[in-house]
């Protein structure tokens, strides 16, 4: 390999780790990793594919040295991460000689030993803990078209650690935003927990994972002003009615009015009833209020009995987002993701003046609403927000005073 200025460097004390860069014919990126066991020694070398692992290979390397632990860079790759494993699990002063004598001469009382199975078959596991816990469907697959690819580039998760990990992640953010990067962290650190739970990494210590911190990205929630409101439901459609006004008027999320059934409409009582098997985000009952305008809105719907939408929740969700898109494109409207509810808490924060209230009403915590909701919006705008009504139906018939 021709070395040239050098890719990276990797230290750790007094001792450093050279990586230079070549590009193989087949167009794979290969770095050699340079470096000297001990002052006077020859030049140790080693070869890595990719950037990630690397730089991840380049500071095991670097560490060990600098601990004085160069025999193990001499382990095959496997011995290696076992005593990697090994050591990353022992309090701190305990030796690894110390800890094995021990596990040995006490195997009998200590019984089988549990292996640590590879990260796959624990992804597996957890998706099979998240079914059986009645966790949706669309939350699983998402779960693990998140994790498919990590557990691919990191079999054992007990050897994998934080800077390897927040490579990973870091990738991520280059491809996609903050948002997409700590949803994906966040994934993961649901992994590590679960196995944790397992037993099958240490309870008492933060997992790698979890070391990583979240970029939290600030957004602006967005909504509706009165005008814009008012002229949706002018266009909806009459399928789509219901959908629209539970969401301005009552700010049930999206997920919650297409598993609702008419049934939990209280139009009696003037409340709708929100179980937990509908709440599936928070997985807490409550009763939202009917306001007066939305009680106007839904009458036509008295009789109604079943789900609001029925059938499949992915199809309903999809013609649910192409309608919308129908009156938006008419009308010259932005696009504006959950404008319904995040409309709702705005304008029901201006009038009740409450964020007690409103996070009781919507489902959220108090301190959500604050963040969210908490819109400098004049008293008068949420007055005239909910005073939308259907119209009144005209007639031609005129009374004639006798």
């Amino acid at each position: 390999m021709k070395r040239g200025k050098p890719a990276f460097i990797v230290k750790q004390g007094s001792t450093q780790v050279v990586a230079y860069k070549s590009i193989r014919k087949t167009g794979s990126v290969q770095f050699c990793l340079c470096y000297r066991k001990h002052a006077g020694a020859s030049r140790s070398r080693e070869t890595q594919t990719g950037e990630r692992a690397a730089r991840a290979r380049a500071l095991e390397i670097a560490i060990a040295l600098a601990n004085g632990r160069a025999e193990v860079l001499e382990l095959t790759a496997a011995d290696r991460d076992s005593y990697l494993a090994a050591k990353s699990l022992l309090p701190a002063g305990v030796l690894l000689h110390e800890a094995i004598e021990q596990w040995v001469s006490h195997r009998e009382t200590m019984g089988a030993h549990r292996t640590v199975p590879d990260s796959k078959k624990i992804l597996r596991e957890l998706l099979v803990d998240l079914e059986d816990h009645q966790r949706s469907e669309r939350h699983r697959a998402g779960l693990k078209r998140d994790l498919s690819r990590f557990v691919d580039e990191f079999p054992r998760l007990e050897i994998a650690r934080e800077e390897m990990i927040a490579s990973y992640i870091r990738e991520i953010l280059a491809r996609a935003g903050p948002r997409r990067r700590d949803n994906v962290r966040d994934s993961i650190v649901q992994l590590f927990r679960f196995a944790r739970r397992r037993g099958y990494l240490p309870e008492e210590r933060k997992s790698e994972a979890e070391k990583i911190g979240k970029i939290k990205p600030g957004h602006d929630v967005l909504t509706w002003d009165v005008q814009e409101a008012a002229l949706l439901l002018e266009n909806i459609s009459p399928r789509w009615l219901p959908w629209l006004v539970l969401g301005l008027f009552a700010g049930l999320r999206i997920s919650e009015i297409l598993r609702l059934d008419w049934s939990a409409v209280k139009f009696e009582q003037r409340v709708i009833a929100v179980s937990r098997s509908v709440a599936r985000k928070i997985r807490i009952s409550r009763l939202v209020p009917i306001q007066d305008n939305l009680a106007q809105w839904i009458a036509p719907f008295e009789r109604e009995i079943g789900t609001i939408y029925p059938g499949n929740f992915k199809r309903n969700e999809n013609e649910k987002g192409a309608e919308m898109n129908r009156p938006r494109l008419l009308l010259n409207l932005a696009r504006r993701d959950n404008a319904n509810r995040h409309s709702f808490g705005t304008y029901r924060l201006s009038v009740v003046k409450s964020c007690d209230q409103v996070a009781l009403e919507m489902g959220n915590s108090p301190r959500k609403v604050r963040e969210d909701y908490n819109d400098p919006k004049p008293e008068s705008a949420g007055i005239a927000y909910f005073a939308l009504r259907p119209a009144v139906e005209k007639t031609d018939i005129v009374p004639i005073a006798l």
